[in-house]
């Protein structure tokens, strides 16, 4: 969206997570949102959908941004070592990361992905001109990555093998609580939300974002012909 905003073709035409796909883990001693008050909270980087995560779960719970500090630390590996260092009081992280920081004695205490707080988290975007002349790839694309969805969702077992394979993770419970938290909640009709794009615009600090329109910044077309077709029914059902 930045990137159109400056002037570039970009069109974003799937949205496969609506949603903030974090937690907020804390050391022991913090139970409840309100005990972040004055705390340093880990993120990845300024201006990140960790940082923008943070400041609206403090903001949904009554707390405001100059009652807290940021650091940014990188990774969520590297904020998970923050809080074992000391560094942050509390750091927002991803899963699995969520669940190895239970197991060195953290304390989870903000769910953003049952908050169901609105984010463009992940989506696919492309240059309009090759979308145009690249009409059927692109549907083809889709068909594929949403009968690997439908794989997964319908063999869980079969999907522990294929995280553990390309994430390098041989531990069970990590494994399963990637699974968990992924696989079950991505979008089986991934149509952009006109909220999000209105989201996104608002955290925009480039001043055309506030006269842009929403419906030119996303395209689903492809998914409503894949939709219209039938061919999303036969994988998911009318859900």
């Amino acid at each position: 969206m930045e990137a159109r905003l400056a002037g570039g073709s970009l069109i974003v035409i799937g949205s496969f997570y609506d949603y903030y796909y974090f937690q907020i883990f804390a050391k022991p001693a913090l139970q409840r949102p309100a005990d972040l008050k004055g705390k340093v909270i880990a993120a990845s980087a300024a201006g990140s959908a960790s940082e923008y995560g943070i400041r609206d779960a403090l903001s949904h719970f009554g707390l405001r941004d100059n009652e807290n500090k940021i650091v940014y630390t990188g990774g969520t590996d590297a904020r998970v070592h923050a809080l074992q260092q000391g560094i942050a009081d509390a750091a927002i992280i991803s899963p699995p990361n969520g669940l190895i920081a239970q197991k060195l004695g953290f304390r989870e205490i903000v769910n953003l992905m049952e908050m169901k707080m609105l984010l463009g988290y992940g989506g696919l975007v492309g240059k309009e001109s090759w979308l145009r002349q690249n009409r059927e790839t692109v549907l083809s694309f889709f068909k594929s990555y949403l009968e690997g969805l439908a794989a997964l969702r319908q063999d869980s077992e079969y999907a522990l093998k294929v995280i553990g394979k390309y994430a390098r993770i041989s531990d069970r419970d990590i494994l399963v609580e990637s699974y968990r938290t992924s696989i079950p909640q991505i979008l089986t009709r991934p149509y952009v939300r006109k909220e999000i794009v209105e989201k996104s615009l608002k955290l925009s600090k480039n001043e055309a974002a506030r006269r842009a329109e929403p419906e030119k910044f996303a395209d689903n077309s492809f998914v409503k012909a894949l939709d219209d077709s039938g061919f999303l029914n036969s994988l998911f059902g009318k859900n």
